[in-house]
């Protein structure tokens, strides 16, 4: 990367455990995206140039359009190969635009959103705390983390922000915030 022989070492040691990148680190990310930078412009020069959406995260990419698949597939393959990497083939997924389109664990088909069962589990806690109290519901479900609530209210920002269209999760939202508030009030 033009750095000084003594400098790169000094980096690459600075980025190290034992001799070996840790998994999960906070310079992971960017160490990923140096390495994956001719990756993501050739495979993102193909999608330009055949009117298609690329995104990665990480390792994982995810194109959409219209196009031959397989000629997708193929060029994809072929690069990240030479690239140094390997794909694999049990998380190459088609979905197809009747499908449910996932990318990393969100919906994209017409606008993004959490996977249903988080959106049920949300709307059923909440319920629940609304009809019976929240110190009744946490005895129902057995729940003794002191944090419980501001846990929900960590997931219904999320939802909430994947989708900052969905009115039921502000709604959520607000009343857990609202909540908290008197849980804090109570606490001090």
């Amino acid at each position: 990367m033009g750095y000084k022989k003594n400098i790169s070492y000094f980096l690459a040691n600075l980025c190290c455990f034992n001799n070996e990148l840790p998994q999960g680190a906070p310079t992971s990310p960017y160490i990923s995206n140096i390495r994956m930078k001719s990756l993501d412009k050739e495979i993102g020069d193909y999608c330009n140039n055949n009117s298609l959406r690329f995104t990665r995260y990480a390792d994982d990419f995810s194109i959409s359009g219209d196009a031959n698949i397989d000629r997708v597939i193929s060029f994809v393959s072929n690069k990240v190969y030479a690239n140094g990497f390997s794909l694999n083939s049990s998380k190459t997924r088609i979905a197809r635009q009747n499908a449910r389109q996932e990318v990393t664990g969100i919906i994209v088909n017409n606008h993004m959103q959490v996977q249903k069962r988080i959106r049920k589990d949300i709307r059923q806690e909440v319920y629940y705390i609304r009809k019976f109290g929240l110190e009744s519901h946490l005895s129902h479900i057995h729940e003794t983390r002191k944090n419980y609530l501001r846990h929900l209210l960590g997931k219904t920002n999320f939802a909430f922000f994947v989708n900052p269209k969905d009115v039921e999760l502000l709604d959520y939202y607000r009343y857990l915030k609202e909540l908290l508030r008197n849980e804090n009030v109570i606490d001090n």
